[in-house]
């Protein structure tokens, strides 16, 4: 879905016209249709204002599912794993491995 039809969609259910959101966020209204029937993209400042407005988060406007992203645990393991020797790296991976050999047996 892009997000002219996210924004249209959260306008109707805030039964919110597209001139009031346009107003609020300070643009023309054919800036604002750019957006959401010719899929240009808003930049950083008007998503984040979008957002605001609207309610939601920018990962919501722009369909990021978060459940994927790392964690900062898992950026830091990553960025030291990256910093490893080959042989370092595949020592590494097989502790990983036998841990999560391990796991499925208790499971």
């Amino acid at each position: 879905m892009r997000i002219g039809v996210i924004v249209l969609n959260l306008l109707e259910a805030k039964q919110m016209s597209q001139k009031e959101f346009a107003d609020k966020l300070n643009m023309p209204t054919t800036t604002l249709n750019g957006y959401i029937k010719r899929g240009h993209s808003p930049d950083y400042a008007t998503l984040k204002r979008m957002a605001s407005i609207l309610g939601v988060s920018t990962d919501y406007l722009l369909e990021f599912d978060s459940s994927n992203a790392l964690s900062i645990n898992e950026h830091v393991l990553v960025n030291q794993y990256r910093k490893l020797d080959e042989s370092q790296k595949e020592l590494i991976l097989s502790q990983v491995n036998l841990i999560t050999a391990q796991n499925n047996r208790k499971s």
